[in-house]
């Protein structure tokens, strides 16, 4: 695969035209001497807003095949996917109805940074505290965790060119689920962290423009920085995703062959499929 707009060979950004927070998986460790393969997982937020350019590219270099929504369907009235001719498009919402949150009044409000204002509003200086309990609800409530077991089933089902999945800003349940599956795979604790985190460089400039907005329109530092904490990841989310799953399923061996249903054969499937030896 071309390689030549990647930020960073590290964490393996991808820049596009109007796809934020575009990542692959390829090259990630993943123990016994083997890697994720090269072009077949790629983790994005919203695909609302794709260029031209962005389509070839998705389809010419990337080969993406698969597209799974995991937004819910208020989220997807607003920003609908620009999904390529050709691509397969699953809607897989992680979430169901409004557990996200999301008001009346910040459904109502037609501009983009007056809805943000809204939302962080009404968290009273607790953003860091809000991402802290969404976050275990992914693998303990029983409808996430079901949609969780179907996002495996897309995995094993998956044939040929790249998969791709993504939320709204590809971080959160984008993040959760691609923690999920590195740790399927073989990853180590520390490795799933480091892609975990890489939203944070590579969201950088959307925070910036975040702030700004929002000291254009309050001249508010507090209410800016817990905008662009909502909008950030934290190590400590995805370590109340583990913390959960070690109280209430025993490990994540357990959630795994439990909770989401894949077999041992199913996992050695799933590296047979998107791992290769280094």
């Amino acid at each position: 695969m071309a390689g030549t707009d990647r930020a960073d060979q590290t964490t393996r950004l991808i820049q596009f035209d109007g796809i934020e927070n575009a990542r692959e998986l390829g090259g990630i460790p993943v123990g016994d001497g083997r890697r994720v393969k090269e072009g077949c997982l790629i983790r994005t937020g919203m695909l609302a807003s794709v260029s031209a350019r962005d389509e070839e590219r998705l389809r010419k270099e990337f080969h993406v095949t698969d597209i799974i929504d995991l937004r819910t369907d208020v989220e997807i009235s607003q920003h609908p996917d620009q999904t390529p001719e050709g691509m397969n498009y699953h809607w897989h919402p992680i979430f169901h109805g409004k557990v996200l949150g999301i008001s009346r009044e910040e459904e109502e409000a037609e501009d983009p940074v007056e809805k943000r204002l809204i939302y962080v509003r009404s968290l009273e200086g607790k953003a860091h505290d809000s991402m802290l309990r969404l976050y275990p609800m992914m693998v303990s409530d029983p409808y996430c965790v079901g949609q969780l077991a179907g996002f495996f089933r897309l995995l094993l089902a998956h044939e040929e060119g790249a998969f791709l999945w993504h939320c709204t800003a590809g971080k959160d349940r984008t993040g959760v689920t691609a923690a999920l599956l590195l740790y399927a795979l073989g990853a180590s604790r520390e490795t799933i962290y480091e892609d975990y985190l890489a939203t944070n460089e590579a969201l950088k400039g959307r925070h910036q423009r975040i702030t700004r907005e929002i000291l254009d329109r309050t001249g508010d530092e507090a209410l800016a920085g817990q905008a662009v904490v909502l909008d950030s990841v934290h190590r400590d989310y995805l370590t109340a995703v583990f913390d959960t799953i070690e109280e209430k399923y025993g490990g994540m061996e357990n959630f795994l062959t439990g909770q989401l249903a894949v077999t041992e054969a199913e996992r050695s499937l799933l590296r047979e499929k998107y791992t290769c030896s280094v």
